[in-house]
């Protein structure tokens, strides 16, 4: 029996191959498809289709398996406009293979298929990756998405970093774009490296980007109220320097005349002041002491 140039170099390219490697030749290929993918090509300039199989899809997800043998099977053309070609096609070489290819660009994409389309183990592998090349750089762009998806080592993992490189992480681009409760979540920790008038100063200009995302004047009432009493009250003025208080804070307004008057009281040791904010310095999650008995132990400090 006589076949076809483009089957007869299919057959003699898997014809000693593992059922692995034979799912693997077949990934991206229009031989033996019966489904196509309709992708938007990366930055959103038309479209692109994949090629695969309904059979191997439904086998490694039980929501592939709904939608092409479920009460209201799709048909042989499937538009999926919530990604990009680029990270969909890593979704199906996992499928197919076992393997997939990660980059700063398609992770948290991936990530997010994996969880639409239950592969556990896809999403394990995008923990994995994302654990091991996360820095302070980038850990406020990933953060408010994996609070998302629920993965709560990775989310640990996160605030870990943010707790030991605070100075670095409120530097990055991504925290002048977070969700005021994650900034709210972020003040509120105890433990954070950083000084307090630097988090300060990066609150500031976390309302400074607000205001101008929503038109309005950046002054100190206006970023009180875009801020809340959360965040306010989440910072720990009182532990701050007498002098960076009065260069940095003062001339902000965000404070109320009452909260300014009973710092400065404070601040000059007048007896029965009472604040409305926290008086503890945070604790320093990288520093250790050495225990009387001469054992290493995890220990604090205190940062201001």
């Amino acid at each position: 029996m006589s076949m076809d140039p483009e089957r007869e170099e299919f057959w003699q390219t898997i014809a000693r191959s593992t059922i692995k490697e034979r799912c693997k030749a077949i990934f991206n290929q229009e031989l033996l498809s019966d489904v196509k993918f309709a992708v938007c090509r990366e930055g959103g300039s038309g479209s692109k289709t994949i090629p695969a199989h309904k059979f191997v899809l439904a086998i490694s997800s039980s929501v592939f398996f709904a939608m092409f043998y479920g009460e209201m099977a799709e048909g042989d053309c499937v538009k999926i406009p919530d990604c990009e070609y680029e990270s969909l096609l890593e979704v199906l070489r996992f499928i197919y293979s076992d393997e997939a290819n990660f980059n700063p660009g398609n992770v948290m994409e991936v990530l997010y298929l994996a969880k639409k389309y239950m592969l556990p183990t896809l999403a394990e592998k995008c923990s994995v990756y994302l654990k091991e090349n996360l820095d302070a750089s980038s850990v406020f762009h990933v953060l408010p998405q994996v609070e998302k998806y629920e993965e709560k080592d990775l989310l640990d993992h996160c605030w870990k970093l943010n707790e030991n490189e605070t100075v670095e992480a409120v530097k990055s681009d991504g925290f002048v774009a977070i969700e005021r409760s994650v900034l709210e979540e972020l003040v509120e920790r105890d433990s954070l490296n950083i000084k307090e008038v630097e988090l300060f100063k990066a609150v500031d200009c976390w309302a400074g980007m607000e205001c101008e995302k929503q038109g309005l004047k950046a002054e100190g009432s206006v970023k009180r109220r875009i801020l809340g009493e959360r965040i306010v009250k989440g910072i720990r003025f009182p532990v701050m320097e007498q002098k960076g208080f009065a260069g940095v804070v003062l001339d902000c307004g965000i404070l109320t005349h009452k909260e300014t008057c009973d710092l400065v009281k404070y601040f000059n040791s007048v007896p029965n002041t009472s604040l409305d904010f926290s008086i503890e310095s945070r604790k320093d999650p990288l520093v250790r002491r050495v225990s009387r008995f001469s054992s290493v132990v995890e220990g604090w400090t205190h940062s201001s």
